[in-house]
């Protein structure tokens, strides 16, 4: 019901809201940062706080998972270098033309593979964590709604593949991946909630 709602409610956004909204580090965006990154902290923060440590590869595979969503978002840092505007807001530079560029895809991939290890040396407590979301109900819809709205954003919005919403299908496709963002922080928390039982 909360999903419904919340689909229904971006419907008059997506129509009447000012395209300005939509662009990169535009209010929509903006959001999306809080949500991702606000995951990460709240990650960090549990990761200190866990008492028994059990769930502790858990919350620091979150946070590293929140936080490279957060930077894949701006770009790795690109859209606050903007230096032009077009219709569809800021025009971040190359990659290659900004002095870290060449250092950003190695920092992921490392970042990536410690994330990877955590999964591969805690796959246990990762599987139980997991199994404990899908049994969840509430968890389970959260997580496959998710997930069907980020393959959603992905193939179908991205890609402009449906012509006739062609003039604001930009707009749907952030205002879905908002959406998935604040699921995916929902499942955190549930999965927070019932940890004593996994």
């Amino acid at each position: 019901m909360l999903v419904l709602v919340a689909l229904v409610a971006t419907i008059p956004l997506v129509i009447w809201a000012p395209k300005e909204w939509f662009w990169e580090l535009g209010y929509v965006e903006n959001l999306q940062l809080a949500v991702l990154y606000g995951a990460s902290l709240l990650s960090i923060y549990w990761y200190f706080t866990d008492n028994n440590g059990i769930n502790r590869p858990v919350w620091a595979i979150s946070a590293w998972f929140f936080m490279l969503a957060g930077s894949r978002e701006i770009s790795w840092g690109r859209v606050f270098l903007a230096t032009a505007y077009d219709e569809n807001g800021p025009v971040p530079p190359d990659m290659s033309t900004l002095w870290f560029g060449p250092y950003i895809y190695g920092v992921v991939g490392i970042s990536v593979v410690i994330m990877l290890w955590l999964i591969i040396k805690y796959h246990h407590r990762v599987w139980s964590f997991v199994k404990a979301i899908v049994k969840d109900r509430e968890g389970r819809a959260y997580c496959f709604t998710a997930i069907a709205l980020m393959v959603l954003s992905e193939l179908v919005f991205d890609r402009n593949v449906i012509a006739v919403i062609e003039p604001i299908h930009d707009r749907i496709e952030e205002m879905i991946e908002l959406i998935a963002y604040m699921l995916f922080l929902l499942v955190l928390l549930r999965g927070r909630r019932i940890e004593r039982d996994i």
